[in-house]
């Protein structure tokens, strides 16, 4: 349950509380009971302020209307029972009851509508952003002035889009279908920010969950978790994807039964210069190394990660001379020195993502290097935080220089905001997205307090206002 809908119901329980408080009274006669009196007004005031609290909360605002109408109404009725003697006091009491359940049904059928209009951009320093979810794909803005957050508005119903990606010259995004038979669909972005199915191609696998672009943005790479294969699909002038040119079926398991008895292709990522494209099985504890030629991609290489370390995400430096993998297993961040001419990866350096006084159970998640490439980030997942290391740019080793709580739990995901000045975190279990400012010369996160309200946020991607 989302703080919404705690103070929805603690709202509700008080609107009772003072309506019995008013019939116990005798209509606030403060000479005869001074303390019930107080007591009862105490209930109204807060009951109209978490009202007004959670209506501020709610991003998309349907559902809670009708709920919150439906609980301002029943509370009039309530009213109105205990209320049956024609007392002045009494009748006040219903009259004040009625005027909050219009006012509650007022205020957010307001906020339902605004969630579903086109957002407004309040300036040029607004920098709009998507979130990916299980339930379909989101729209917020980040004031990079002030660091507040925008209400995260549905822009599309689009079941398992638990990772999503954005072309990098067309006005499209991309979203994964993690089912049993997996999708991936595209969406033409409005310039109001909307999105608009444009098709939907299978992702040529079980559970797709990740897709990124390669730099000319011709091809779209999808990892299918579920099958343990990953596929190459085109992209067409328009935007729209084309069924698979390439895929590949990942073989094998490594040491931890449990998470990998099979293949898990968990991502597939393009390096800078948009040659290569690297796979990070989970499954196999293999990092695997494909070549670009135009639409035509080839498998050239695998390289073996440490047995049960169950590699994640990965990611390059700016100049693709060094990869970056977070295992999610073993909770480390692997460092690899990188050959950009034919691709061949070899391990420099391990680092944890943990404190090392942490003895508890976490899952690292995330991965992600700051546009300056002098700073990388990772999410961890029952730590529930976002380790910060320096990097050298020389020898691509990484010093760890601090962890930040996430600000909730289960940070899945993150997305830094291109100008590299703000970093929102995905908290999967506590249904938020946190906002984080980052320092340019240290790259230390600081926590801004600006936060919003989304159903198991699974992936950020930012995009500005164009």
């Amino acid at each position: 349950m989302n703080s919404a809908w705690i103070m929805l119901t603690i709202a509700g329980l008080l609107e009772v509380g003072w309506a019995v408080g008013l019939k116990y009274t005798d209509g606030f006669n403060f000479r005869g009971r001074p303390l019930a009196c107080t007591l009862t007004l105490l209930a109204m005031v807060a009951s109209m302020y978490l009202l007004a609290m959670a209506i501020r909360t709610i991003p998309i605002g349907t559902g809670y209307a009708i709920w919150t109408g439906i609980g301002a109404i029943g509370a009039a009725i309530l009213g109105m029972v205990l209320f049956r003697e024609p007392a002045t006091a009494a009748r006040i009491g219903c009259v004040l009851l009625i005027v909050a359940g219009i006012i509650g049904l007022k205020l957010t059928s307001s906020a339902a509508a605004a969630a579903a209009a086109p957002a407004t951009l309040p300036g040029d320093n607004v920098v709009r952003f998507y979130v990916g979810s299980n339930d379909g794909v989101g729209r917020g803005t980040l004031d990079l002035d002030s660091g507040k957050l925008g209400d995260v508005v549905s822009v599309a119903a689009s079941k398992g889009a638990s990772f999503i990606a954005l072309h990098p010259t067309l006005p499209m995004l991309f979203a994964v279908a993690e089912t049993s038979k997996g999708s991936v669909r595209a969406f033409r972005i409005g310039d109001d920010g909307g999105l608009k199915l444009v098709n939907e191609v299978s992702s040529a696998g079980d559970g797709p969950c990740h897709v990124t672009l390669s730099s000319d943005g011709a091809l779209a790479f999808v990892a299918n978790y579920g099958s343990g294969s990953i596929a190459a699909l085109p992209v067409t002038a328009d935007g729209a994807l084309g069924e698979a040119v390439f895929t590949d079926q990942h073989t094998g398991k490594s040491i931890n039964e449990k998470r990998q008895s099979n293949p898990r292709a968990h991502c597939c990522v393009p390096d800078p210069a948009g040659r290569y494209v690297v796979s990070a099985d989970l499954g196999t504890d293999a990092l695997v190394t494909y070549r670009i030629d135009q639409a035509n991609v080839s498998r050239v290489g695998t390289t073996k990660v440490t047995p049960g370390a169950g590699p994640r995400i990965i990611t390059f430096s700016r100049d693709g001379k060094f990869a970056y993998v977070v295992t999610e297993l073993m909770n480390t961040l692997d460092t690899f020195r990188r050959d950009v001419a034919d691709g061949q990866l070899t391990l420099v350096d391990s680092t944890s993502t943990l404190p090392e006084s942490f003895e508890g159970e976490s899952f690292a998640a995330e991965i992600a290097l700051h546009p300056t490439g002098r700073f990388l980030y990772a999410s961890n997942r029952g730590h529930d935080s976002i380790a910060m290391f320096a990097v050298d740019p020389d020898s691509g080793r990484v010093t760890a220089i601090g962890h930040v709580s996430s600000g909730g739990k289960g940070p899945r995901h993150f997305a830094i905001e291109p100008g590299g000045r703000f970093m929102i975190v995905a908290n999967t279990k506590s249904d938020t997205l946190n906002a984080f400012a980052i320092d340019p010369a240290s790259g230390l996160l600081v926590a801004t307090g600006a936060t919003v309200s989304v159903k198991s946020p699974a992936c950020v991607a930012f995009r500005f206002r164009k």
